[in-house]
């Protein structure tokens, strides 16, 4: 390997890395992670910072991730094509629901069930 390939090889790599710690860095914040992640995938980044990019996107499990995802439709990358297809595929099916409260007062709150009698006759 050149110099020169080895220098561009390694500043991809610390790109790469950015890119993932300042997604990581917000957890919880989708809007920032999803504004960082979208700045990486635009087509004037590396090929690697933009597949990077595709990947946060659906860790970030947010379903608005697919509206950006889908301006990559017909991008001249097969391989950016591919994976943010397969990341879209993977956010429509894969994204779970937010958790619901937990009833703390009101009808049924504090409702004992079979399981919850462990060690209790009734």
């Amino acid at each position: 390997m050149t110099p020169s390939a080895r220098r561009s090889s390694t500043r991809r790599t610390r790109t790469e890395d950015r890119v993932g710690q300042l997604a990581a860095g917000h957890e919880g914040e989708n809007d920032k992670k999803l504004a960082i992640l979208g700045s990486a995938i635009r087509a004037d980044q590396p090929k690697d910072v933009r597949l990077e990019g595709i990947d946060g996107m659906g860790d970030t499990e947010d379903k608005r991730a697919i509206q950006v995802l889908q301006g990559l439709s017909d991008d001249p990358d097969e391989d950016v094509r591919q994976n943010a297809q397969d990341t879209i595929d993977q956010l429509q099916t894969d994204v779970t629901p937010p958790p619901q409260p937990v009833q703390t007062h009101g009808p049924g709150a504090g409702a004992t069930s079979e399981i919850g009698c462990v060690g209790r006759r009734r």
